[in-house]
């Protein structure tokens, strides 16, 4: 139904009174301008200019629900009769819900309560990984390698590739002492003895021209002030034959020629005969040792070489007097005549030095 009433118009827009004389209104004796009744009737007709042109009337309204209510009760039973598709990954439609956390399902969607026990351990998986993180960071800090918590995992999974993992079986004792280094059982520090300098060794033997000296366990470095040594005080130049070197000793020891052996038994009181046949040289000195007792018994010796024949007497084991000499042959023989049964029977031993 249309208004009956016309708004009154009132076009002079007038002067808006302040907000403090709205709020105190007109006092007795005043004389309000007229502009402020302006400004009020000028409100009030557009005011209500406004409420005419905007308000629906009742009975417009109670069509308007009416439909609105026809229309939802249409849309219930279309709701209701519609053949809506289980929902897939490619197909929209409808879905059951589901409480399970670790399911496979394609075509379920998840609770409340599922997604929390997600969430749930997700933040914890979370938490867990920053934890790791540190550690792997103060890891690799501690053997060296420069790394930080604001480093991707991609990037502390590299280093962490490079890193060289202890591998091997050597222990303590392969390992020089006061060295460090690991192995599949974890670090280790070694004991091996640093042999520096020169080291005696423990032993010496010889097998044919070799020289064999059995060094200290340990490590040498092999330097020229690192060596193995034997000391023996008969290693002297003076005990090594002119000209020969011996392990770096050159022999000083004037040994032109030697030629030694053995002297047939005799008895008693009586005579040894020595005849040494085929002799390249001529002998200066002349050694006769009782074998039995290891005793050198006779020493003749002239620098212009020992005369074919020549004897002595032995008393007790000591030289009373020289012998005779006549000219040199190439035939050596020695008699030693012996008185008061001095010299005993036995095997005697000679040494002949030219």
């Amino acid at each position: 139904m249309a208004y009956t009433q016309k708004v009154p118009d009132w076009h002079e827009a007038g002067t808006e009174p302040s907000e403090t004389q709205k709020q105190t209104g007109f006092q007795p004796g005043m004389k309000p301008p007229a502009q402020w009744f302006n400004w009020f009737l000028n409100w009030t007709y557009l005011a209500l200019k406004e409420l005419q042109e905007k308000a629906a009337e009742q009975s417009n309204v109670d069509f308007a629900l009416e439909e609105v209510q026809a229309d939802i009760i249409q849309l219930q039973a279309d709701i209701g009769n519609a053949d809506i598709p289980p929902a897939s990954l490619t197909v929209a439609g409808k879905v059951q819900l589901s409480n399970k956390i670790d399911g496979d399902s394609e075509s379920l969607a998840p609770t409340e309560k599922a997604l929390g026990v997600v969430m749930a351990e997700a933040t914890a998986a979370k938490q867990l990984g920053v934890e790791q993180k540190a550690n792997v960071v103060a890891a690799l800090n501690s053997i060296g390698i420069t790394a930080s918590t604001s480093e991707s995992w991609d990037s502390l999974i590299s280093k962490m590739a490079g890193v060289i993992r202890s591998t091997g079986n050597a222990t303590a004792a392969d390992l020089l002492s006061g060295k460090t280094a690991s192995n599949v059982n974890g670090p280790l520090t070694g004991t091996m003895p640093n042999r520096t300098g020169h080291v005696t060794g423990q032993s010496v033997t010889n097998s044919g021209t070799t020289l064999r000296i059995r060094p200290q366990q340990g490590y040498y470095p092999g330097d020229s002030a690192n060596s193995v040594q034997i000391t023996n005080a008969n290693f002297l130049a003076e005990n090594i034959a002119l000209g020969v070197n011996l392990f770096g000793l050159l022999g000083t020891l004037a040994i032109n020629h030697l030629a030694y052996g053995s002297v047939s038994s005799v008895t008693s009181g009586g005579l040894i005969s020595l005849t040494v046949p085929g002799l390249t040289f001529d002998p200066k000195l002349a050694l006769l040792i009782m074998d039995q007792y290891n005793l050198v018994i006779a020493v003749i010796e002239t620098p212009y070489g020992l005369p074919t024949h020549f004897h002595t007497t032995l008393n007790n084991g000591v030289v009373k007097n020289g012998w005779n000499s006549r000219n040199f042959t190439k035939m050596f023989q020695v008699t030693y005549a012996a008185s008061n049964n001095q010299l005993a029977p036995g095997l005697y031993k000679y040494v002949l030095i030219g």
